[in-house]
């Protein structure tokens, strides 16, 4: 939550720089433009449009901060996809603002399209891949002297290590992600559990029950899809263990 507040005073502290105080040179590819290049910009118009940015991302963040302070996880997710829309809308709104970006005949260059193109695709690209990398379920490998957790935020856990596992019905509660992913039903990597602390995910949160593993470095849950499939694998590790 801390993380998100600071966010929303980033945002908001250059909101007000950029809009109010006209500290244009905080503007990226204004910037660095030469004098003759800057002539043919609308600063004030671009300024006002920097500004809204700035303030509408302070106030996502802020609101998401807030919503996570009361548990609602899915307010991480929803900033993220609200903060990429309105970059998106960002991108092809200052162009409206750029001369440099016209031809002689007021259309816009086709080299300006492609690069406003690319700038756009390639994260929506990389945004969706890694959602859908987050949306599934680990495979969890079971071999004699360890066990491999596969896929994003993924580790090998030696027997040795193992101090105790259980099959519990009830996941603690997630009090914070701390370094995590948190898509759907789907929570894998690093939280913060109430009466336990600092813990690895690798779970559906729907779908108990759930393998508890205690070692002599992390605390972690792990479950299948399938609860039949869940208690096989803790069938598995605890037949190994002996």
């Amino acid at each position: 939550m801390l993380g998100l507040l600071l966010v929303a005073i980033v945002f908001l502290v250059m909101g007000i720089m950029i809009r109010y105080l006209k500290w244009y040179w905080l503007i990226a590819g204004y910037n660095t433009m030469t004098a003759e290049k800057k002539k043919k910009v609308d600063i004030e118009g671009l300024s006002r449009l920097m500004g809204l940015y700035c303030f509408v991302g302070a106030g996502v963040f802020l609101l998401a901060g807030i919503l996570l302070h009361f548990q609602i996880t899915w307010a991480v997710l929803a900033a993220i996809v609200l903060y990429g829309i309105a970059t998106i809308m960002l991108l092809i709104k200052a162009q409206s603002y750029d001369g440099n970006n016209y031809n002689e005949q007021g259309e816009m260059k086709k080299s300006v399209k492609w690069i406003v193109g690319s700038v756009i695709a390639v994260p929506l690209i990389g945004v969706a891949a890694l959602m859908y990398m987050s949306s599934q379920s680990s495979e969890i490998v079971i071999e004699d002297d360890y066990i491999q957790i596969t896929g994003m935020y993924g580790l090998t856990l030696e027997y040795q290590m193992i101090q105790s596992v259980e099959l519990v019905d009830i996941l603690p509660n997630i009090e914070r992600r701390t370094n995590g992913s948190s898509v759907g039903s789907i929570r894998k990597g690093n939280f913060r559990l109430e009466n336990i602390g600092a813990a690895k995910l690798f779970v559906n949160v729907n779908n108990p029950p759930f393998i508890e593993i205690v070692s002599d470095r992390h605390h972690i849950f792990i479950n299948d899809s399938e609860s039949i499939t869940t208690e096989q694998l803790y069938l598995e590790i605890t037949t190994k263990l002996k």
